[in-house]
């Protein structure tokens, strides 16, 4: 029999989660941890509570909404908040430096366009560039002309801008993409009657075409003169000579006193072949030429093969030349915009597909659609055909095609060392970059690598590139970095030691540059926007209203189906009666009447997933995995700003039942006293309240909640000297009244929900001095000292792992101390290791800094 003394000084608790064999374990990881950050220089410290920011105006409960993020600079940074509401779009812009709603003006055709096809909060893809946010609405098909030249403008991505600072305006507006030059032209010439014979050599025709002189709104007609009549068997010498000319232009317009343009112009030599105002030819000021600068013309003759005509780049031409009056009716002549070879449309616009992601890279805005990329011209985010076809340059457009075995329908294009990462729903990743500049000659498409992964968009954070990867019943986090023994890109799983933390459905991921932090949102759980009720079984999808829907559009919940009160429509927030059965005699059309859920729901699942990482140099000191729990919060979206995590959420009033979208602020930083709390209280402690808000006390025994804020789930008020008090719902209030401890002084408080934070710590194992797990004998705890820093009151407890506590109750040793500050606490165990359960907590306003702890015992190599 040995026994020898056991001694695990652990002196940075801040590894986090695994969940691993006790056995497998870093000595400074823990079995499970909740509302915990793991920092690099601190140990495991409790989270930072939030703070309500602002509430929208009421919602629809029925549907989920996403955040985008605008930073202009420290004094200008946004959340634009976009979702479903009923039939149409909820559109909104919230100023995170000054907390308040902007004026959002949102056009008829843009609201079309983001309705249109009913698409939800995931449907949208937003990308920011300077001053202009796009708003895509992923199933919404693009179209073009028959011609291949001309874009409908709407159905394609709108413009989101801002118009005034103060007061602060929004506005989103169809976007105006340039259609294909009228630099290259194409001149056809057809039989009205194939059969008929080709006309006569004098049947000739001439061009017209209109323009406007500038800072004028009168048009100009142009003709062709005599001199410059052609057949219809004209090659392209033939069109060029009629249509060259270089008199005036549009500058060169006679101005009046008041400097206005007239419809005169500046007298010019005459008698080139050109076009003129009225094709008679002459030196007067009405009858001369236009400049149309240098114009080359390849093919023809007509009849047989078109003319492409194609203008210098110095032309202002602004429209189509025209075949003028005096063409034979035996002949058509056509005139279009480019040539299909030489300028051709993207092909998500000449397929018609939906744009499914949209990014900016090298001063091009690309479109995604199906296996295409598309990249506009450079500095030009709306122009997609050329400038010039007839001299292609580098900054013309680029359209791409990714090519493997697998079908790949891109998901998301993320920007990352100098190229395009495509991701694929096939989990093929795509590399689209160029060894220089980035043009149509150079840019290439490069098959990288294949992972599944879960449809959250990946995010950067510093050189990495973090994915929700794909396994059966749960998620991964994928780290993927450039390895410079591999020398190419790779992705490592940093998650392997929580094998089943992570949920299946992963929707977001954000990440943190200080500290080094991602964010994993899996998708709520519970929330009503999950589901929305079927229609009762054979119905149609419209009400009879008696024999007054003779054409099947009145339905159930509208006005002129009900008297003698309040039509209930699927906005109202009433519901029926547990254990009643309400039954339509009629079909209906059901906008979905869901159940109102409160904002604290027992069946709601609010949690984020919390990694941090630190690396010194290119090795890693950190690998740590927590999780942020927010009790029953319908949670929609989140995504960091500096230093600070933006979570939107769901809350609707117990009180009237009114359903509004909150976005809260939860600082990551691990300074003493946040920056962040309102006037009057930035010289106290970090308080650690969920939904914190300010409330005016006067006097009396309660307090009132406004409806805005109406929870039945604060339980704590601090003070401006950082007193905490406790607080009681009164129950039959609706989250409106609170009961106040006796002598409250009057004055300004913060109100809130606890942050309730645990820490498990590891299962104590014994260990060689090489730190291999001793697996035999017998390991008895004696005492555990825990190391804490910055702290207020927070609990440990021993429990039996397997025992209840009927058989073995809990001990419970306190830190009763309200004065935030350090030491330790020693803990007697006297128990075996394997049986013990060793739990830190902190369910009250106060913060807690574990910094690491000391277990000491026996260990005995008796098995027994």
């Amino acid at each position: 029999m040995t026994t020898n003394k056991f001694t695990n000084v652990v002196q940075n608790l801040n590894q986090g989660i695994s969940q691993q064999d006790a056995a497998l374990r870093f000595p400074a990881q823990v079995e499970d941890a909740t509302n915990i950050i793991f920092d690099t220089a601190l140990g495991a410290r409790k989270r930072h509570g939030s703070f309500t920011k602002g509430a929208s105006s009421p919602i629809s409960n029925d549907f989920k909404f996403k955040m985008h993020k605008i930073e202009r600079d420290d004094d200008e940074e946004y959340a634009v908040i976009i979702g479903r509401q009923a039939d149409s779009v909820f559109l909104e812009v919230f100023d995170l430096v000054n907390d308040e709603f902007a004026t959002t003006n949102l056009n008829g055709q843009a609201a079309a366009y983001l309705a249109q096809n009913n698409p939800q909060y995931d449907d949208y893809r937003l990308v920011t560039i300077a001053d202009t946010t796009f708003i895509v609405n992923t199933l919404v098909n693009t179209s073009l002309t028959s011609t291949n030249s001309v874009i409908d403008n709407s159905k394609m991505p709108v413009l989101l801008k801002r118009l005034t600072l103060t007061p602060l305006v929004f506005d989103c507006q169809p976007a105006t993409f340039e259609n294909k030059s009228f630099r290259q032209q194409v001149m056809t010439a057809t039989m009205a009657n194939s059969t008929s014979e080709i006309p006569e050599v004098e049947d000739t025709f001439g061009l017209r075409i209109a323009r406007v002189a500038a800072g004028s709104n009168k048009t100009t007609e142009y003709k062709s003169s005599v001199a410059s009549r052609m057949a219809h068997t004209a090659g392209a010498k033939e069109v060029q000579e009629a249509i060259e000319g270089n008199g005036i232009d549009e500058r060169r317009t006679k101005v009046n006193d008041q400097n206005e343009p007239t419809e005169e112009f500046v007298v010019e030599p005459s008698g080139k072949l050109g076009m003129t105002r009225d094709g008679d030819g002459g030196i007067s000021p009405s009858n001369q030429f236009m400049t149309l600068g240098k114009v080359i013309c390849t093919g023809g003759p007509l009849l047989s093969e078109p003319v492409k005509i194609n203008f210098s780049a110095d032309v202002a031409i602004d429209r189509l030349l025209e075949p003028d009056s005096s063409l034979s009716p035996e002949v058509n002549v056509a005139i279009t915009r480019g040539d299909d070879k030489s300028d051709p449309a993207p092909e998500f616009l000449k397929l018609g597909l939906p744009i499914r992601d949209v990014t900016f890279f090298q001063g091009r805005l690309a479109f995604a659609s199906d296996e295409f990329v598309s990249f506009s011209r450079t500095d030009n985010v709306f122009a997609y055909f050329q400038e010039t076809p007839i001299a292609p340059n580098a900054a013309d457009p680029i359209d791409l095609q990714l090519a493997a075995n697998d079908v790949n329908i891109v998901d998301y294009c993320v920007p990352y060392r100098g190229s395009i990462l495509v991701f694929t729903k096939s989990g093929r990743q795509f590399e689209i970059g160029s060894n220089g500049v980035f043009t149509p000659d150079t840019a290439t498409v490069t098959p990288a690598t294949k992972y599944d992964i879960r449809p959250a968009r990946p995010q950067l954070l510093g050189d990495r590139i973090y994915m929700a990867g794909a396994k059966d019943q749960s998620s991964s986090l994928l780290e993927y970095f450039f390895s410079d023994n591999a020398v190419s890109n790779v992705a490592e799983d940093v998650s392997l030691q929580v094998t089943n933390l992570l949920p299946k459905d992963v929707i977001r991921i954000a990440t943190c540059t200080s500290p080094s932090m991602v964010f994993l949102l899996p998708r709520t759980a519970g929330d009503s926007g999950d589901t929305t009720l079927p229609p009762v079984g054979n119905t149609t999808q419209s009400v009879l209203d008696g024999a007054n829907d003779t054409d099947g559009t009145d339905f159930w919940y509208e006005s002129n189906t009900w008297q003698g009160g309040i039509a209930p429509g699927p906005d109202r927030n009433a519901v029926i009666t547990p254990g009643h059965v309400v039954t339509f005699d009629g079909n209906y059309d059901p906008p979905s009447f869901t159940q109102i859920y409160k904002e604290q729901n027992d069946s709601i699942v609010s949690d984020i997933y919390v990694y941090n990482t630190y690396f010194q140099g290119r090795e890693r000191i950190q690998s740590a995995w927590s999780k942020f729990n927010f009790q029953g919060d319908a949670i929609q979206d989140i995504f960091c700003l500096e230093d600070k995590l933006l979570v939107l959420w769901k809350h609707t009033s117990p009180a009237s039942g009114v359903t509004r979208l909150k976005i809260d602020q939860i600082n990551l930083d691990s300074e003493e006293v946040t920056s962040t709390l309102p006037a009057g209280f930035e010289a106290a402690r970090n308080i650690t309240l969920d939904h914190m808000f300010v409330i005016d006390y006067t006097s009396g025994s309660t307090i009132t909640i406004p409806d805005v804020s109406a929870s039945e789930t604060y339980d704590k008020m601090v003070g401006q000297d950082g007193t905490e008090y406790n607080i009681t719902h009164d129950a039959a209030s609706n989250g409106i009244t609170y009961n106040v401890p006796a002598g409250l002084a009057p004055g300004s408080y913060i109100v809130g929900r606890s942050v309730n934070a645990n820490i498990v710590i590891s299962e104590q194992v014994a260990r060689t001095p090489q730190n291999k797990p001793i697996v035999n004998g017998r390991l008895t705890l004696d005492k555990v000292v825990v190391r804490h820093n910055n702290s207020g009151p927070f609990d440990i407890t021993l429990s039996h792992r397997t025992l209840a506590t009927t058989q073995v109750p809990n001990r419970v040793t306190q830190r009763t101390s309200t004065s935030v500050d350090e030491g330790d606490i020693t803990v007697r165990v006297n128990a075996k290791a394997e049986d013990t359960k060793i739990e830190i907590r902190s369910n009250n306003s106060y913060e807690m800094i574990i910094s690491g702890y000391e277990a000491h015992g026996w260990h005995n190599t008796i098995t027994e």
